[in-house]
């Protein structure tokens, strides 16, 4: 995390998150199969296998209003500013024949208004 003051109303915010990949468990597809018209797979081996690893940089530019007894904060945070393709998790179509990826969010703008009393 990074904080700037750009003169006395004005602040910059930068923030980096890095983590390896959370495990989860896989299915085994060489199990798969169909019974009454429902497809079913076995689960293979407890957290056998990792996510890819999770990168995100987020921005904030932030002008702070004062008043006597009170503030307003007018705000524009820029998530996930690189775009990096955080995947939260794989789910299949198809009779487990199509994996298809979760992704979280992309870069995402965000204006808010915040006041201190």
């Amino acid at each position: 995390m990074l904080s700037y003051w750009l003169g006395n109303w004005w602040e910059f915010g930068l923030t980096a998150a890095y983590s390896v990949g959370m495990p989860y468990t896989p299915y085994d597809l060489a199990t798969r199969g169909q019974l009454d018209g429902v497809w079913y797979c076995d689960e293979g081996t407890k957290n056998s296998v990792r996510y890819p690893d999770y990168f995100r940089i987020d921005l904030r530019i932030e002008l702070r209003f004062v008043f006597q007894s009170w503030n307003i904060r007018a705000f524009i945070d820029f998530w996930n500013v690189t775009n990096h393709r955080n995947i939260f998790e794989y789910s299949y179509k198809n009779g487990y024949e199509t994996q298809t990826v979760e992704v979280l969010f992309p870069l995402m703008p965000i204006i808010g208004v915040a006041a201190e009393i």
